[in-house]
């Protein structure tokens, strides 16, 4: 059993990240978030966890001490929500490039691609280690959003590596 020790409505990352990352195209208009809100820890060589406080100076401003990959960010009171290692979005599941999603925290599970998991309407990109220039939508779940398209270059489009 899971104890709850925040209460039943804290959880690990999950499918909510993508509104985070609504919100923040919202608020920026600009897919380009290391510029706007700082690179984080994206250096290749920072490949070990960080202690999280790195941003405490700054309070619940969003943005990073100096903008460098060698220091953190933090966007809406998340630090390092990008950067430094990677992250498992839970009740997300992905086989053969097509994803499934879970809104059910209750019923997270990996390897689970039936039951409470919904396939997405597209498939995703098959062709790692290219930039994205395109992404996915589809109307039965809007907020998520996979690469479908590696075409673009670090200064244009998605500006992320996929």
């Amino acid at each position: 059993m899971i104890e709850k020790k925040l209460g039943e409505e804290f959880s690990q990352l999950d499918y909510h990240y993508f509104i985070l990352q609504l919100l923040y195209l919202v608020e920026y208009a600009d897919y380009n978030a290391q510029i706007k809100l700082g690179q984080g820890y994206t250096n290749s060589a920072h490949t070990l966890m960080t202690q999280s406080g790195g941003c405490d100076v700054l309070g619940m401003k969003s943005g990073s001490v100096d903008g460098t990959d060698s220091s953190s960010m933090i966007y809406r009171g998340i630090e390092n929500i990008y950067g430094n290692i990677m992250q498992f979005i839970d009740g997300i599941n992905i086989k053969d490039y097509q994803a499934y999603v879970c809104y059910d925290k209750r019923q997270y599970e990996s390897d689970k691609f039936d039951g409470c998991y919904q396939l997405i309407g597209y498939v995703n990109a098959n062709t790692n280690g290219r930039w994205i220039s395109k992404l996915g939508y589809d109307m039965t779940n809007p907020l998520v959003a996979f690469p479908v398209e590696t075409n673009g270059r670090g200064t244009n489009y998605v500006t992320d590596y996929y």
